[in-house]
């Protein structure tokens, strides 16, 4: 029991830290790329043939186009298609510039600049430049509004789930597991100012619901305990501890394929699924820790049973 309590106390401690300098930060500062949670300007470059070096002088060329025009590179979101042949600029404001002016500018780069693997020009013919400029509604309160209230549907569902298959205890400590996880993926997006655009509605929810499954599934696993008669002479929190040794393997498997899969997702070196492969990674230290850790102690402290050794 003092071992479990050690494990309890550094986790509340360490939860706590999280909780309050993330969302500090996020109070503060918000997400990062705030540009992707309001009305915004989109600029699409593409070309329709990826023939010797014309992605270096795709990106190269819409950059100095850029540059020229005085358009700060840093003032906008950037994502490369995972073909390389479309670039996706998003800017905070009205930027001074037609579609026609970008199409000729980089269409006259990729004509005189993108050669085959011999050094010889490709030719004019080869390659066709397209650019759009739109405007972009963003992330407004509407569309936040929308997205936690799928959560919190997911988060009901999950509840009467466990309410049902677990108690009352089980149901308590899976919806505290699944919400702190939330929480937790928000405090690490403050802390860790990775850019929240456009996928940290996907990783607040796969947070929230991964815990909440995989708290279901720990504590049937402690029900199931609790029941055997082997052991009768345990309290609660002796038998959330054998749980959580018994459970290690499992959630040890979980973490690598995480891991796994962020690293495969970052070895594509394109910044969105750069950014997919972060929030991942958080996801699932959110998920892992809270459901773990939290739930499993959570259901003992409330069960609270309590035998004197024969």
């Amino acid at each position: 029991m003092n071992a479990l309590n050690k494990k309890y106390k550094l986790f509340i401690v360490i939860a706590l830290a999280v909780l309050v300098i993330g969302m500090t930060f996020f109070g503060i500062f918000g997400f990062n790329q705030a540009i992707d949670f309001k009305n915004s300007y989109e600029v699409k470059v593409s070309i329709d043939n990826s023939v010797g070096n014309a992605k270096s002088v795709l990106k190269s060329s819409t950059d100095k186009f850029f540059e020229d025009k005085g358009i700060d590179t840093s003032e906008y979101a950037f994502q490369e298609m995972y073909d390389g042949k479309t670039l996706i600029y998003k800017l905070n404001q009205k930027a001074n510039i037609t579609e026609e002016e970008i199409t000729i500018y980089v269409q006259d780069k990729i004509d005189t600049l993108v050669k085959d693997a011999n050094g010889n020009l490709i030719g004019a013919d080869t390659i066709e430049v397209t650019a759009k400029y739109s405007s972009v509604i963003g992330n407004d309160y509407f569309e936040i509004g929308w997205l936690l209230l799928a959560i919190g549907v997911g988060a009901i569902v999950i509840f009467v789930y466990a309410l049902i298959m677990e108690k009352l205890s089980g149901a308590t400590a899976t919806i505290f597991s699944s919400i702190l996880a939330g929480l937790l993926f928000v405090a690490l997006m403050g802390i860790t100012r990775l850019p929240a655009y456009p996928f940290v509605g996907f990783g607040i929810a796969l947070s929230i619901f991964l815990s909440g499954a995989l708290a279901i599934s720990t504590l049937s696993r402690c029900k199931e305990e609790l029941k055997n008669t082997a052991n009768a002479k345990l309290s609660t929190w002796q038998i959330a501890d054998k749980v959580m040794a018994k459970e290690l393997r499992k959630y040890l498997f979980i973490a690598v394929a995480i891991a796994v899969s962020a690293v495969a997702l970052f070895a594509f070196i394109t910044p969105y699924l750069m950014i997919v492969a972060g929030q991942l990674v958080l996801a699932g230290i959110c998920a892992l820790c809270s459901s773990y850790f939290g739930a499993p102690l959570i259901w003992a402290s409330i069960k609270g049973r309590k035998k004197k050794n024969a």
